[in-house]
């Protein structure tokens, strides 16, 4: 009795190597057909053949071939090295194009706000004519700026969007040429527009008559 439970148990760990080993190759495999599929190539006999006997050794060299596996690998040059190297290079680019990704659809967000604040300020229209006409021009002037200025911006008009808002309101109160006035333009434009430099803040004092 002794022996065959013996036996038993062992031919239970051999299964259990079996579908060990069997779990561990297929994933090598997934793995180098993922990268094969990205310009990768892999060395002649780079995946070994699947042993009569299976060990807890042959395990660890499939997952040691696995950790390794670019650098085993190569680029279209087949040179040794260059898979390490493909490797970093697409990852930049994915990095790259992750960022161009939520560029953009940080500036979709900031036209959707900008969009909302043009609709507010038309609304004032038959209010205040010339305040109305005024707002647009500044606003309109921000929308058609560079990409760039407007993504540099978006994070502190979506976060004072609301003060935004209530300086639009301030403006719609008061007439052209008061001081009052003046003032609530230039609160609005200093909120659309943060980091504008000395030379853009005269040019805005200028337009106003200020």
């Amino acid at each position: 009795m002794a022996n065959r439970r013996t036996s038993a148990q062992v031919k239970a760990d051999q299964q259990a190597l079996k579908e060990e080993y069997r779990r561990v190759r297929n994933n090598l495999i997934r793995n180098m057909h993922r990268m094969e599929k990205r310009g990768f190539f892999f060395p002649d006999k780079f995946l070994p053949q699947t042993p009569k006997k299976i060990t807890a050794k042959s395990i660890a060299k499939l997952q040691a071939l696995n950790k390794d596996r670019y650098k085993k690998a190569t680029d279209f040059t087949k040179k040794k090295g260059t898979g390490e190297a493909l490797k970093k290079k697409q990852a930049s680019e994915r990095s790259k194009k992750g960022a161009r990704t939520r560029k953009e659809r940080t500036n979709d967000m900031g036209d959707i706000y900008l969009h909302n604040l043009r609709e507010h300020i038309l609304q004032h229209e038959y209010e205040n004519e010339v305040a109305t006409k005024q707002l647009i021009d500044i606003l309109d002037g921000y929308i058609e700026s560079s990409t760039q200025t407007k993504y540099n911006a978006i994070n502190h008009i979506e976060n004072n969007y609301q003060e935004l808002i209530e300086a639009v309101d301030t403006v719609m109160r008061y007439r052209e040429g008061t001081p009052a006035y003046g003032c609530a333009m230039t609160r609005f434009y200093q909120l659309l527009k943060p980091n504008a430099t000395a030379e853009e803040l005269l040019n805005f004092y200028d337009s106003m008559g200020l």
